[in-house]
């Protein structure tokens, strides 16, 4: 494979794997994510650690988005720590293509998920994909900019990115207002019990149940193996 000779180059990596992700998205359009992500493993003989791929120089995590927007849950803090000295690489697959983010801790903008009681010595939460900046530096968090963006995180340590996390996330504050409902919603919200109960009766609603019963029992392994680590 013509990425293969670039792969043990130890002049840049990260090249390697972009071109390798890109060509491979190109040549399988609308690829799955575990096609490509067996197939990225086995190119750069990554070992798999839970929901991460990875191999001294770089991590990889693969997720996936069915539009533009992206609020996966991508890992938890604790264990971006084992990483955050190497490129941390996320891969978006969606129908269109993919997209690459780096998602050190310099490039996160706070922890979303599970994060009540973040502190120093308390590492707990884990990023969502719109906890990713797009832009760090007035640079496009894009493959062109992998190499200077990774520099920039380098020259920060974990405890100083730590504790810019704790900040930022201990001064998200709620907003908005108390749901009130109309009139008609209450009544919905009141109908929503009978309405489940004639459903249940439906023959093409229990159809749908066995139907989508199959599915998860085909696909109970990589679920299992999902659950392992927050996010998809």
């Amino acid at each position: 494979m013509a990425t293969s000779s670039r792969i043990n180059s130890p002049r840049n990596p990260i090249a390697a794997l972009v071109a390798f992700l890109e060509a491979y998205s190109r040549n399988h359009p609308g690829c799955a994510k575990a096609d490509l992500t067996r197939a990225t493993a086995e190119e750069f003989d990554l070992r798999k650690e839970r929901s991460v791929h990875a191999r001294p120089e770089f991590a990889i995590r693969f997720s996936t988005a069915s539009g533009t927007s992206f609020s996966n849950v991508v890992l938890s803090l604790s264990a971006l720590q084992k990483y955050d000295h190497t490129p941390f690489v996320v891969c978006i697959v969606r129908p269109s293509g993919i997209q690459l983010l780096l998602a050190n801790t310099t490039f996160l903008r706070k922890i979303s998920h599970s994060s009540h009681q973040l502190t120093i010595d308390n590492v707990r939460g884990s990023f969502l994909g719109h906890d990713i900046l797009r832009t760090y530096s007035e640079l496009a968090n894009e493959p062109t900019h992998f190499d200077a963006l990774f520099a920039m995180h380098a020259q920060k340590s974990w405890d100083e990115n730590l504790e810019r996390l704790v900040a930022e996330t201990n001064a998200i504050a709620a907003t908005g207002t108390r749901f009130a409902p109309s009139q008609t919603q209450s009544r919905n919200i009141c109908a929503a019990p009978l309405l489940a109960r004639a459903l249940s009766t439906n023959p093409e609603y229990a159809q749908l149940y066995l139907e989508l019963t199959r599915i998860v029992e085909d696909s109970r392994i990589a679920i299992l193996d999902a659950l392992t680590c927050p996010g998809s």
